[in-house]
């Protein structure tokens, strides 16, 4: 199932289609970010997430923002890492 996929899946099982306000990434850019990752590296975010809905929505925000921002961190270590050699 690919991410655009799960939130839609998650959207209807939670009854209601949530709008993302515009500090949120889409369903299109998680998939794009998603896309990027190894197989075990998928496999690592997605048990996060099922660990963490069964918390909440707050806890699987929580998992994707720390995703988010660890990803755009090694992002930007690889660019600064390419532009330095």
């Amino acid at each position: 199932m690919s991410i655009v996929a799960g939130v839609q899946f998650c959207q209807r099982a939670m009854g209601a289609r949530r709008v993302v306000s515009d500090d949120r990434p889409t369903a299109e850019e998680l998939e794009h970010l998603y896309s990027s990752l190894g197989a075990e590296e998928r496999d690592d975010l997605l048990q996060k997430i099922l660990v963490a809905w069964a918390k909440g929505e707050a806890a699987v925000e929580a998992v994707i923002d720390g995703w988010l921002l660890d990803h755009a961190g090694r992002t930007f270590i690889d660019e600064v890492g390419g532009q330095e050699q």
